[in-house]
């Protein structure tokens, strides 16, 4: 015993005695600061190694058994690819305790106290799987009794970095299948139903992840672990480890959610989409699932007499000549062929799958009205003189990340005068005011050409439904014949289909006057026509993102010195 604790304070662990049941046979705070000396302490068998400073910021991942499941997650926990670099790079001890357990051993520049992070219910109640001993916390070690290394040793063990040790935090939270709080929304009719008819369904799920999606968070693809908007590593949140349908944060500081606080469908659609009004919410959820206490009055908006007006005012009048859609962009080959991509009066689309830059894309189309002109030889914009207004409008991300977008077009752009270009960010807005302030938006620009929307799912309370997706699609043939002018918006494919998710994208590919499909083929994207309804298809062509993180067309000349993989 003796030759083991003084192996251990050899390799700058404190170490203190313990009593068989596991409580500490001295007075022990006194050695969290202070180095033990006096071995004539140790009476007992069992030695605890004190975790923290005094153990040169040793801290130790504790895997129980309580529930019988220690090895598989300890196996689960180290063979994924996340965990295993780390372990096998600093070979971290393992030991196995009495009641078939697990510890880790590591040291860390920072460390904290004890944590439990990973807990699952055991007999009704909250019961810890992975926790860690840190600061104020010790565990009990070789050669106690039932305590033996199975794997590497603990001399000379190395420091790993603050960012593997944050992985390694977070990766354990991953295991966590118990609650400690699930938000409660607020609205006023009390018994829910709209919002508990709508948590059960697979369409709620999956809108729940498309709308968190919208706001930069991003689907790992393990251990249904999420990652926070802003962040490049690390793990944020689950979605499915708590029940099927609860979001489950364990990030601090964050838009939108609490520190370890679950989320259902409802609250997060409620949450980002409807700007925290679950009423409106909850009255349109009343209205799709046919409840009759939420069945809102349907108004005509135009009498007989106004309708027959209109009706006879479209009629086609044989003996008047009609003058042919005006288009304001074509793209250009490179043998000097042009083909007809926009005109005013009419909408195109923008489609890919996450990560497949549409965004950017969409900026050397920005770009080529901004400038009103040739842009690069390849987009080529003319928009008329009383239409040479450019509006940009971003439901999904942030102020300053939609400036920061903007302000990268302008550079594209080669311009040093941007008086026609006008870019709104929407976020915060309830889908309903949306549709609203972009009316207003669209009659305030008396010389508007093109409007580019990115997100125009979030004009619709739901992308699958396919009342809202006829009715969203009324919106923009509405808009763009009654104003004369182009849109052009963005819409998602998922990641098992080559078309636009849900109904809404159907309707919009069926109803665009040109479709272009954004698809990533290793470093490049590729620029490919879709659907052209009024002009042969041009030929694919690919472009990179440059070290300026602008987009660039690919040509003989064109070095990759650097690829952004990001998806504005």
């Amino acid at each position: 015993m003796k030759d083991s604790i003084q192996k251990y304070l050899k390799n700058g662990f404190n170490v203190i005695p313990v009593n068989q049941d596991k409580t500490p046979a001295c007075d022990w705070k006194n050695f969290q600061n202070n180095k033990i000396e006096d071995l004539k302490l140790f009476t007992t068998d069992c030695i605890g190694v004190v975790c923290g400073k005094i153990s040169d910021n040793l801290e130790v991942l504790d895997f129980d058994n309580h529930s019988g499941t220690a090895k598989q997650n300890l196996t689960d926990f180290l063979s994924h690819e996340l965990i295993k670099p780390i372990y096998e790079k600093y070979k971290l001890p393992i030991v196995e305790t009495q009641s078939g357990g697990f510890h880790v051993y590591y040291r860390c520049d920072k460390i904290e106290g004890n944590q439990k992070l990973a807990m699952v219910k055991l007999n009704g109640k909250p019961d810890a799987i992975i926790e860690t001993r840190g600061e104020g916390g010790y565990v009990l070690a070789p050669p106690t009794k039932g305590y033996k290394f199975i794997r590497n040793s603990f001399e000379d063990l190395q420091f790993i970095s603050e960012s593997e040790r944050q992985l390694i935090i977070e990766f354990a939270k991953t295991f966590n299948k118990h609650e400690k709080s699930i938000k409660k929304a607020s609205f006023q009719n009390d018994n829910e139903p709209p919002g508990k008819l709508y948590d059960n369904t697979q369409e709620a799920i999956e809108e729940a992840k498309d709308a968190l999606r919208s706001i930069g968070w991003e689907d790992l693809g393990f251990n249904n672990a999420w990652r926070r908007p802003g962040k490049n590593k690390g793990i944020s949140a689950t979605f499915g480890n708590i029940a099927p349908n609860v979001f489950y944060s364990f990030s601090s500081n964050i838009e939108y959610f609490d520190f370890e606080t679950g989320y259902t469908p409802f609250q997060i659609v409620g949450l980002i989409k409807y700007n925290s009004d679950f009423s409106a919410f909850a009255s349109e959820l009343a209205k799709k699932y046919n409840l009759k206490s939420k069945q809102p009055e349907i108004k005509t908006q135009e009498g007989t007499d106004d309708l027959i007006k209109k009706v006879l005012a479209y009629k086609i009048d044989f003996n008047k000549e009609y003058k042919q859609p005006h288009y304001i962009l074509r793209i250009r080959e490179d043998g000097g062929k042009s083909f007809k991509i926009c005109s005013l009066g009419n909408f195109s689309a923008f489609t890919g799958k996450s990560k497949s830059r549409k965004s950017f894309g969409r900026f050397f189309f920005e770009a080529a009205f901004i400038k009103n002109g040739n842009l690069f030889n390849r987009f080529i914009a003319d928009l008329p003189a009383d239409k040479e207004t450019v509006v940009y409008i971003d439901t999904e991300q942030g102020l300053s990340r939609v400036a920061y977008s903007s302000y990268r077009i302008v550079k594209l752009a080669e311009t040093n005068s941007v008086d026609n270009y006008h870019v709104y960010p929407l976020r915060d807005f309830t889908y309903n005011e949306r549709c609203n302030a972009i009316e207003f938006i669209i009659k305030s620009h008396k010389n508007l050409g093109v409007l580019f929307i990115d997100g125009i799912a979030d004009l619709a309370f739901g992308n699958n439904d396919e009342q809202e997706a006829n009715r969203v699609v009324q919106l923009l043939m509405t808009w763009t014949a009654r104003y004369n002018i182009h849109i052009c918006v963005i819409i998602h494919q998922p990641k098992s289909a080559d078309w636009a998710t849900g109904h809404l994208g159907s309707a919009i590919e069926k109803k665009a006057e040109s479709v272009i499909n954004i698809k990533k083929d290793g470093a490049y994207s590729i620029f490919e026509a879709r659907q052209m309804r009024n002009s042969a298809d041009f030929s694919p062509f690919p472009f990179i993102i440059n070290s300026d993180e602008l987009p660039e067309l690919i040509t003989e000349e064109t070095e990759i010195n650097q690829i952004f993989d990001e998806e504005i």
